[in-house]
């Protein structure tokens, strides 16, 4: 989660306002040094430091929560091995909506073996019943069954959890990562989903990669969240329009002891404040809070008709 794709990601997210939660794998962001998106609510893992050595090692997860959504962290431990290591990194919340809530797991996967697969839905089933939720993340397993060209120990793992859990696999086999070294694309990051979600959602592959080799899935399910009290609305920047110079100036301006605190928390809030009244005095901003959002474009006609099938399909297993 460099500062460039910071700007990548926040640039996505003004063109695209109707994304209601972002999920991050690998943000590889020191504690200190934690990045903010204007609008919506920040919530981080980071993976523990070396023993010994207090360096941080590759890993972390974030997910971005939209400011008018109503939801609930729920702690949960990461499964180690024998030897101690980190099997699967794991995030989890819970989303209230105008039903039954919704888990969402972010994860991402070291390794994979039915145990530590087992702790992953332990946590959203209660009674043995599969409750209504969404996994999806980084499972670095290969299987053919979701576009890969091979299958390892990893993928068939993963699959066997699948069918005993009975999750449902919505990836299509479009190919989610590029693989420098090699030049192929892979498949390696899965979107699973309660049977009752599945039916009632859209899942596709993101073009727009800002740069990186791992491309966005993206998830639309058909259920109306559960707002809070107080909303605020989500504010546009026209980019095209910006005058970068005045807003280069204005930066150079800002003062460390205008934005300073003992509380790094604090500390970034008062310099991501600082800089967005900075770039409101020299880049139009519109709010969209009361306008008619623009429809998604991966929700088509296409994806309409996939749902109803999946309704249909539900039903007559039911």
């Amino acid at each position: 989660f460099s500062s460039h794709r910071h700007t990548e990601i926040r640039k996505f997210i003004d063109n695209n306002p109707q994304i209601d939660i972002l999920c991050l794998q690998e943000t590889k962001i020191h504690p200190k040094k934690l990045k903010t998106i204007p609008g919506y609510t920040p919530e981080y893992k980071h993976l523990d430091t070396i023993i010994g050595t207090g360096k941080f090692i590759a890993g972390g997860l974030a997910i971005f929560i939209k400011n008018n959504i109503n939801y609930e962290v729920i702690t949960v431990n990461n499964p180690v091995n024998s030897a101690g290591e980190v099997v699967f990194e794991i995030q989890l919340i819970k989303i209230y909506t105008e039903g039954s809530p919704i888990y969402l797991v972010n994860l991402y996967a070291r390794g994979a073996d039915q145990l530590s697969l087992s702790t992953i839905s332990s946590y959203v089933t209660q009674d043995n019943h599969l409750q209504e939720c969404v996994i999806t993340g980084d499972f670095n397993a290969h299987h053919q069954l979701w576009g890969s060209k091979e299958t390892n120990f990893k993928g068939r793992e993963v699959w066997q959890w699948v069918e005993n859990t009975g999750l449902v696999l919505l990836n299509d086999g479009t190919p989610t990562r590029l693989d420098k070294g090699r030049g192929t694309f892979t498949c390696i990051y899965l979107t699973l989903a309660s049977p009752n979600i599945w039916a009632s959602s859209a899942w596709g592959v993101i073009d727009d990669n800002m740069g990186s080799y791992h491309f966005p899935l993206f998830l639309s399910i058909n259920s109306k969240i559960k707002e809070n009290q107080s909303t605020e609305s989500t504010k546009k920047y026209n980019y095209e329009k910006a005058d970068w110079s005045a807003f280069h100036n204005l930066c150079k301006d800002i003062s460390l002891q205008d934005v300073y605190s003992d509380d790094v928390n604090k500390f970034l809030d008062n310099l991501t404040k600082k800089i967005l009244d900075m770039a409101e005095l020299s880049i139009p901003v519109s709010s969209s809070g009361s306008r008619k959002q623009k429809s998604v474009p991966w929700w088509n006609d296409k994806c309409k008709k996939v749902v109803q099938e999946r309704k249909n399909a539900l039903n007559k297993l039911k």
